[in-house]
């Protein structure tokens, strides 16, 4: 069996056990407070919705491969950039710490994910500000609006 068909296997079944956790098992095990301002039905919902994202993800990647005339890889890696990458992680991530009680979440944080994606390869720079962009403001929401803790 090659490792499409694995693939599509797996995220099948996380596709069906996420549906049975969110129908079934949040429902009748996990209780709904509607006195405090997050329920604690909703770290299980994120959880399960991030795992059903990932698993269509994988679904849909490992379809595409499977059917793909051209196997080719078009990744090339570059052997300096995977060797000082880990301490460059570091370095942007203390970076992040200082520049985020200077300059705030949103700043702080836009600048460092386009600095780790440009350690980990990317060249495209309309993708890194896009991509920047987009993550930025889904944590700036998530934090604001779903955990209820103020960034600004």
């Amino acid at each position: 069996m090659s490792k499409e068909l694995k693939d599509i296997f797996i995220s099948t079944f996380l596709i069906l056990l996420s549906v049975f956790i969110y129908v079934w098992i949040i429902p009748n095990y996990v209780p709904d407070n509607l006195m405090a301002e997050m329920s604690p039905r909703f770290f299980p919902t994120l959880s399960i919705f991030m795992i059903g994202a990932f698993s269509s993800l994988l679904l849909t990647t490992s379809t595409y491969k499977l059917f793909a005339k051209n196997r080719t890889s078009t990744i090339t890696e570059n052997k300096t950039t995977c060797n000082l990458a880990p301490v460059l992680v570091v370095v942007i991530l203390s970076f992040f710490i200082v520049l985020f009680q200077w300059l705030g979440f949103l700043i702080a944080s836009y600048v460092t994910i386009v600095l780790l994606m440009m350690v980990f390869g990317q060249k495209k720079p309309m993708v890194m500000l896009l991509f920047s962009a987009t993550i930025t403001a889904g944590l700036f929401v998530l934090f604001n609006y779903g955990l209820n803790l103020p960034l600004l």
